[in-house]
């Protein structure tokens, strides 16, 4: 046999296949973190802020117990939870909210939307898109949350988000008056949203916008 047909078969042999494997898999392993971490690192920041409202717990109820008369305090229910939320998220709230970012304030709540390189939603489906809306557990709050790469935005949207509830519930509560229905449920505002400060990054939703 040729010393070049010798060459051939050592480097053909199953000891040298082995290695190059090997060599591909501490590449790939080592590799795609790093990849993911710089690709982490090059997307927008997304800033939450939240405005706070608290939901009045009625007049108490006065009940029969061993001990005599009791006061219990007047609870909403899930049926009464749901309903606001889904009001906050739906289009007579987010419509009006939609109508006042105008002007500069439309130009800068859209830029991070149109630097993204997607089509760019309308501006009422970007504000449901990326507003969170639940009862804080064991309290009487409600927690308005949105999310924007720019954290003045964060707050400014929050905030219009819960004045605008406040003013449909307002309303509500004007119209079931003096009628049978059960008189409407007005919450109040607890906090207003301030711009965070910190920054959760979270790449996968942003990129599924």
């Amino acid at each position: 046999m040729s010393t070049h047909s010798s060459h051939f078969l050592e480097n053909a042999s199953p000891g040298g296949t082995s290695s190059n494997l090997i060599y591909t898999l501490v590449a790939l392993l080592v590799g795609l973190p790093v990849a993911w971490a710089l690709f982490i690192l090059s997307q927008p920041k997304i800033y939450q802020a939240a405005a706070t409202l608290r939901i009045p717990s009625g007049s108490p109820t006065v009940v029969q117990a061993s001990g005599g008369m009791v006061a219990v305090p007047a609870l909403i229910g899930p049926e009464e939870v749901g309903t606001i939320l889904a009001a906050i998220h739906g289009s007579t709230v987010l419509d009006p909210v939609a109508a006042r970012l105008s002007g500069a304030d439309l130009v800068q709540f859209m830029a991070p939307y149109s630097k993204a390189g997607t089509p760019v939603m309308a501006p009422v489906d970007l504000l449901r898109k990326n507003l969170s809306v639940s009862m804080r557990r064991g309290t009487f709050v409600i927690e308005v949350k949105y999310n924007h790469p720019d954290p003045q935005m964060a707050a400014r949207v929050a905030n219009l988000i819960a004045e605008e509830y406040l003013k449909f519930a307002d309303q509500a509560a004007a119209s079931s008056a003096g009628t049978s229905a059960p008189p409407a449920i007005r919450p109040t505002l607890l906090d207003r949203a301030t711009p965070p400060s910190d920054a959760p990054v979270n790449p996968v939703r942003w990129l599924r916008r």
